[in-house]
């Protein structure tokens, strides 16, 4: 096939935006496209190459396997090694665990898969793995695992592929729109809903040349190519949903820019042969497969974002990294006559690198992080990122179907009916052991009802969807219905629900709530007034039990326990937790819209910053311990150390509630 330079260009495109987007610069909120830049760049290349071994008859599996791996493995295993080997400094037992598991998934080729079902809630899989950006690189080579077959079989007996491609492509493209709306992880991660920007490229190859009959329109293509790219890079956002059709746009983008430049020198195609530009292109693999280590790792170390100066360091450090890496292990690997040797010597190499880093990953995993290497204080610290709710995956989420039928987890005293029931979202779910401390002692029983990222109102209508009205309708049918429960205990991340943004490492995108009487923007204003019906709607449905509201938990910067386990480990002299200024900032409005029915009886606030914040700081860690499990969820030892702060909720009964006590739930 002959070398086109503009395609190197292109993909010096594809990677500056993955690069810069992943560098936090603001100006490029959509350059995570840059991705689906590079799928429709390989699903040209590998077509084309393919349909010509096949009609030329030189087609060979073997042959076909064997450039893949002189292309791909020694790259991709000299920086999963070199990752590995640092982290094992730095990463402490959780990260480090999780990093093992990735760095298997990675081996066997099912990264995306992995991390499709490690970046829920309540996981550090995503921004804190050093191999998360490994997960495009699965969904290439499970896609060639596929199409190498696939056309030589129909190819064979002189078929025309190309109506089983324009197939694949249409199944595969509306899969993903309709996916996207239900599990936008699951069409991110997926194989065959991202397989249609690969097989874009596909129909490429096998569409008559040439692609534009004269230079102008070649001309006009590859400038609406070029724009259809920059565009999303510019205006998309972490908000924009996406993959799906939002998709479409640098998928064309790509597709025009490949077809402009394949018969005709055009302005954008002279523009990508551009010497510096094509040098770019040429190590964009090297780039994108060191980038995203050297950016995790050294946040990791810097406990957060770096600045203007720290990430100009980490861009040079990547470059230096990547053109190294080009120079000494990708183009000697990838001649037929250089380091590999033989055939049998490059599989029998990929082999058995494979296995000593499979090895080196399940001892890591298995190992549980191997919190051996460090000493003894910075490993209790670090150790908090384990201290979680050990029911979690029993009891969090239950189906609303489940919780109508009475299948739900109890805490507290194991005999007897729950007279108790805790309802909450995931900072209800971290509160577990502390809830079930005190209702032991107390010889009290209750239901767990928690669901991650649902606030406990009725009502609500969350950005996600309508699971979690679902499930707080069920709850409150289950709870209401039974007589033998007396006292409820809401809990939430309130600062959130009220202000609409989040605080720390879960720093994101807005998270504005609506419900059946929204009519007008959504915004912070909103969410409170959402906030005030949903409380008034949740009293009135509980009108005959007692109402006790966790609030005013702090929200750290950090995750705790490393941010704990590393300063122990580098002796930073910095203390762990957030400043009471903060703090109250952040609750302010959430005292706004709770001070007012406390007062009015309508409920019992159970203050959780009296506890842990004094008139300057609130801590988080404790003797030597780490109050959290991330940067927000207490962490078992925390939840216990509130226990104070939860027992007037289960204190054995002061008196019954009263009908006045009822009647004065009405806070409006």
């Amino acid at each position: 096939m002959k070398y086109r330079a503009d395609i190197d260009g292109l993909r010096a495109i594809a990677v500056a935006l993955v690069v810069l987007f992943h560098a936090r610069f603001a100006f490029i909120p959509g350059g995570y496209i840059g991705v689906d830049v590079f799928f429709v760049i390989s699903g040209f290349l590998i077509t084309l190459i393919l349909r010509q071994n096949i009609l030329g008859q030189k087609f060979s599996i073997k042959e076909f396997y064997l450039r893949r791996i002189r292309r791909i493995f020694p790259a991709a295993f000299f920086v999963l090694l070199c990752t590995t080997l640092v982290s094992s400094f730095i990463l402490m037992p959780k990260e480090f665990k999780e990093l093992g598991s990735s760095l298997a998934s990675c081996l066997l080729y099912l990264s995306n898969i992995y991390f499709w079902r490690h970046t829920g809630y309540f996981d550090s899989a995503g921004e804190l793995s050093p191999l998360l950006h490994t997960w495009s690189l699965a969904v290439e080579e499970q896609f060639y695992l596929f199409v190498p077959l696939f056309l030589y079989f129909v190819m064979r007996g002189n078929k025309d592929p190309r109506r089983w491609i324009w197939l694949l492509f249409a199944a595969s493209l509306i899969s993903n729109v309709i996916v996207v709306r239900l599990s936008p992880a699951t069409a991110f991660f997926f194989p065959f809903t991202r397989a249609w920007e690969l097989f874009a490229g596909s129909i490429l190859a096998f569409a008559n040349r040439p692609y534009f009959a004269d230079a102008r329109r070649a001309e006009l293509a590859g400038v609406l190519g070029i724009a259809l790219i920059a565009g999303p890079g510019f205006l998309y956002d972490g908000q924009t949903r996406f993959p799906g059709e939002a998709a479409i746009l640098p998928v064309l983008g790509a597709v025009l820019v490949i077809a402009a430049g394949a018969d005709h020198v055009t302005r954008v195609s002279a523009w990508l042969s551009n010497r510096y530009v094509v040098a770019i292109g040429r190590i964009s693999f090297s780039l994108y497969l060191w980038h995203w280590p050297v950016f995790v790792l050294m946040r990791y170390l810097n406990l957060g974002e770096l600045d203007n100066s720290e990430t100009g360091i980490a861009l040079l450090l990547t470059v230096v990294l990547s053109i190294l890496s080009y120079r000494w292990i990708e183009v000697p690997f990838r001649r037929p006559d250089g380091t590999w040797g033989s055939q049998r010597k490059v599989f029998a190499g990929a082999a058995l690198a494979t296995a000593v880093l499979l090895v080196v990953a399940g001892g890591i995993s298995l190992g549980g992080g191997l919190p051996q290497r460090f000493d003894l204080r910075t490993r209790v610290f670090a150790m908090g990122a384990f201290d979680i709710n050990p029911r979690r995956r029993e009891c969090d989420t239950r189906s609303p179907t489940r919780v109508l039928a009475d299948d739900i987890c109890r805490l507290g005293a194991p005999d007897g009916v729950p007279t108790f029931a805790l309802l909450g979202d995931s900072f209800g779910d971290a509160l577990v052991p502390g809830v079930d401390a005190v209702a032991r002692a107390e010889q009290r029983q209750g239901l767990i009802l928690t669901m991650a990222g649902c606030y406990p109102l009725v009502g609500l209508n969350m950005p996600d969807g309508n699971a979690c009205r679902l499930f707080v309708d069920a709850a409150i049918k289950r709870i209401d219905e039974d007589p033998s429960i007396d006292t409820v205990i809401l809990v939430g991340r309130w600062s959130t629900a009220v202000l609409g943004t989040r605080y720390g490492y879960g720093a994101g995108p807005s998270w504005f709530i609506a419900d059946d009487q929204t009519t007008g923007a959504l915004g912070p204003e909103e969410n409170l007034q959402v906030l005030r019906r949903g409380l008034q709607r949740t009293l009135s449905a509980l009108h005959s039990k007692r109402i006790f509201i966790v609030a005013y938990v702090p929200e750290q910067k950090v995750f705790v326990p490393q941010a704990a386990a590393l300063s122990q480990l580098l002796k930073r002299d910095e203390p762990v937790g957030v400043s009471r200024a903060i703090f109250d900032l952040r609750q302010r409005k959430v005292h706004d819209w709770l001070d007012e029915g406390a007062r009015l009886g309508a409920y019992t606030v159970l203050d959780v910053g009296a506890l842990l914040c004094n008139v300057d700081h609130c801590a988080a860690t404790r003797d030597g311990k780490s109050l959290y499990s991330d940067d927000n969820h207490l962490s078992g030892t925390g939840a216990k150390y509130i226990g104070s702060i939860i027992a007037p909720a289960l204190a054995r009964r002061v008196k019954p509630a009263s009908a006045d006590l009822h009647e004065q739930k009405s806070i409006q």
